[in-house]
């Protein structure tokens, strides 16, 4: 009888032991950390909409290494908070995602074909993806970064944005087409959004530069939207040289720089330009 109590004790005392070095082993296994807040998995739409758009150009202007480390050091800083909107659904979270790792590696086959996935979720979703101001600094830089370019970046870059090409005087005719029927702060904003795309489109980055035919084309589109339908109609003739007039001077290629310098600005003024440069760089490591 003794000897089966020494037995059961003993057995207790191995069993007591067991758990110890079991909760001992648990409490110092290493916690698996959760995802950095930096992993495009874990990025809000609004942050990666603006992370894709700043790839999409430095891909289409196939900068190489050297180009994209010194553009860093003029990248603006990112936003704090980062935007977290627009809302999407999974699906389209999700191509955006893939989209992002292809702009990251360059994976020229999968970038062409998510793009169209990803333009055509967006529209159908009628998201509106964030869209930074232009600053500053960046109306300075890019007329000097585009002159650091050479004629195959440009040429790269045209052949990629060649359906995003306006012409200033068909932007005005297609802004009076839209705004029919617009009125009030609708109508206002339309009106701000084209007159500022048409004089940098004919003037450049400059705005006092630009101030003239920011002038002009908002007058143009004042007169002409005043124009009742059936009016309209039967002078479509008469808007449309009206149009073509204002920029009668305007050498063409000329718009191609600024389109070109527009879209460079843009770049300078997204807060995510640093985050995709290092993104880009450290793919290659």
């Amino acid at each position: 009888m003794e000897r089966l109590r020494k037995s059961s004790i003993w057995h207790l005392l191995v069993a007591f032991a067991c758990v110890i070095a079991i909760q001992s082993t648990i409490q110092a296994a290493p916690k698996k950390k959760g995802k950095a807040k930096s992993d495009p998995d874990h990025v809000p739409a609004g942050e990666l909409y603006l992370k894709v758009a700043a790839l999409e150009t430095l891909y289409d202007f196939d900068l190489t290494d050297e180009q994209m480390t010194a553009l860093r050091s003029q990248a603006p800083a990112p936003d704090a908070p980062a935007p977290t909107g627009p809302m999407v659904s999974p699906k389209l979270q999700r191509s955006l995602l893939d989209l992002y790792n292809a702009l990251v590696k360059v994976d020229e086959e999968q970038i062409e074909k998510l793009q169209d996935e990803v333009d055509q979720a967006t529209e159908a979703e009628k998201v509106k993806p964030p869209e930074p101001a232009l600053t500053q600094a960046a109306r300075r830089q890019a007329p000097a970064l585009l002159r650091q370019l050479d004629a195959g970046q440009i040429a790269s870059y045209f052949a990629d944005a060649a359906d995003d090409v306006q012409d200033p005087a068909q932007f005005l005719l297609d802004t009076i087409a839209t705004g029919r029927g617009m009125t009030g702060d609708d109508w206002d904003k339309l009106r701000a959004a084209a007159v500022e795309d048409v004089a940098t489109l004919a003037a450049g980055l400059d705005p006092s530069a630009a101030k003239p035919m920011s002038d002009k084309a908002a007058k143009w589109l004042a007169d002409w939207h005043a124009v009742d339908d059936d009016q309209l109609k039967a002078r479509q003739s008469e808007m449309e040289a009206a149009a073509r007039q204002l920029f009668a001077a305007l050498d063409p290629m000329e718009v191609l720089r600024h389109c070109a310098e527009r879209e460079l600005a843009r770049l300078l003024s997204n807060p995510q330009l640093a985050s995709a440069i290092d993104a880009r760089l450290a793919a290659k490591k």
